[in-house]
């Protein structure tokens, strides 16, 4: 079964998302005029006194998907708001995401845990809606996620 479903996973693509204007590099997508910035970390990444002022779990199994959003006019950025909802999976669970506001002067982040496995990847899928739009953005990706030992 194990063995189908990896088979299953290596035929679709996973990496990509449904805008034309990707930056894979950056891990960005444009939707009209906001920048969706979205990257994966391990917990261990967040300092101890920054994880606790925000109250974020940190633990070598732990890591954390973080999506920003970003008006662009002109050379001028803004914080923008909006929904992000999505889901993530492995070769074993699939698990919708939860995420939390988290506002600072400039930015406003959504947050979302999730465990992690040793040298497994895990597989993204978000919707992101801007204010102001209706429509959302779907963005699908991978990483490969390391644990501490």
């Amino acid at each position: 079964m194990r063995v189908l479903a990896l088979a299953w996973l290596l035929l679709i693509s996973v990496v990509h998302a449904e805008q034309q204007n990707y930056d894979s590099a950056r891990h960005q997508v444009m939707a009209k005029d906001i920048e969706i910035n979205f990257s994966v970390m391990n917990s261990t990444f967040i300092q101890p006194k920054v994880a606790e002022a925000y109250g974020l779990e940190r633990a070598e199994d732990k890591a954390y998907l973080n999506v920003s959003l970003v008006k662009i006019d002109g050379t001028r950025r803004t914080k923008h708001k909006g929904k992000v909802k999505g889901e993530m999976f492995d070769l074993v669970i699939k698990q919708p995401l939860t995420f939390k506001l988290i506002e600072e002067n400039n930015v406003a982040y959504y947050m979302a845990e999730f465990e992690i496995e040793h040298k497994l990847p895990v597989y993204f899928t978000l919707y992101v809606t801007p204010e102001g739009q209706t429509q959302p953005t779907k963005i699908q990706f991978k990483k490969l996620m390391y644990d501490e030992p």
